[in-house]
């Protein structure tokens, strides 16, 4: 009997274990799926910007549109014309922006050296005036840094969170508070306050310079194997997205389509893993016609 009871309780205790992983899957496998097709969708979605953004650059030196992405993208790999504005536009634009900041550098530091010795006016009018100068150029920077962003936003497959993260950090107030502060330390002779703010500007200043930096080492990846992958739909993974190029006497326009359609729909709504137990909703990620998105 004692063995029959143990032996039940064993049977018990599996069949609680077994329903408690069912119940934690029939949560956490829904909310996967459903994670990783919105994921999907904005990578699709990103995609298809990037590839209107080749696309245009491609009728830009070529006078005409395309629909074959591999023309398109052939152009942008091999096209001494468009390297040679992307080097002019992104590299030298991000090289200016980097010699600017390495400037802005070996400034404070010379600031922040010379403050314990900020004991006379001479010195201290000094000081504040170089710290004035570097908040000036640090704001006119920032527009420099807004045009390059700019202009690298219409080319495609730049590495452009990066460098919107490090604009938000220019454009920012942040960005020459400390300044404010050094300066007004300076004049009212709390010289370890003055020091310390210095070294706070000293830090922004750097980790901007490394980010613009990083940037700039990543441009020249714009043209690598990765390219390709802009084409396809994370989805279907080799579904291309469909171009159709629209020609009429007065209209242009080269239209971007996500590839999922009604067949991808269906599929996934016959399957009970995917459709009953996981409950995904498969739809089109959108599409981009006449140069407006539609998702936006």
């Amino acid at each position: 009997m004692a063995d029959q009871r143990a032996k039940g309780n064993i049977v018990y205790e599996i069949l609680i274990v077994v329903l408690a992983a069912t119940l934690i899957g029939s949560i956490v496998y829904p909310k996967r799926l459903a994670n990783h097709e919105e994921v999907n969708m904005e990578i699709c979605r990103y995609r298809m910007e990037q590839v209107q953004k080749a696309a245009l650059q491609y009728q830009k030196y070529n006078s005409v549109y395309t629909d074959t992405l591999s023309l398109i993208f052939d152009f942008i790999r091999t096209s001494d014309e468009y390297a040679h504005y992307v080097d002019s536009v992104a590299v030298g634009g991000l090289d200016s922006i980097v010699t600017k900041l390495r400037e802005f550098s070996a400034a404070e530091e010379q600031i922040f050296s010379a403050i314990p010795s900020a004991t006379d006016s001479v010195m201290i009018d000094s000081l504040v005036r170089m710290q004035i100068e570097i908040k000036l150029a640090a704001r006119r920077l920032a527009g420099y840094v807004e045009y390059v962003h700019d202009k690298m936003n219409n080319l495609p497959n730049m590495p452009m969170e990066d460098l919107r993260e490090a604009f938000t950090i220019v454009d920012s107030k942040k960005f020459t508070l400390d300044m404010n502060i050094v300066q007004n330390s300076i004049e009212s002779g709390q010289l370890k306050a003055a020091q310390d703010a210095a070294n706070d500007v000293s830090e922004v200043i750097a980790g901007v310079r490394d980010q613009m930096q990083a940037v700039a080492d990543a441009v020249p990846g714009y043209a690598n194997s990765s390219l390709d992958a802009l084409g396809l739909c994370p989805t279907l993974v080799d579904e291309q997205l469909q171009l159709v190029h629209i020609d009429t006497s007065v209209i242009k326009f080269l239209n971007i389509y996500c590839p999922v359609d009604s067949s991808d729909i269906s599929i996934v709504e016959s399957s009970f893993l995917k459709s009953t137990i996981g409950g995904l909703k498969l739809q089109n990620h959108g599409k981009i016609e006449s140069g407006e998105m539609n998702w936006e």
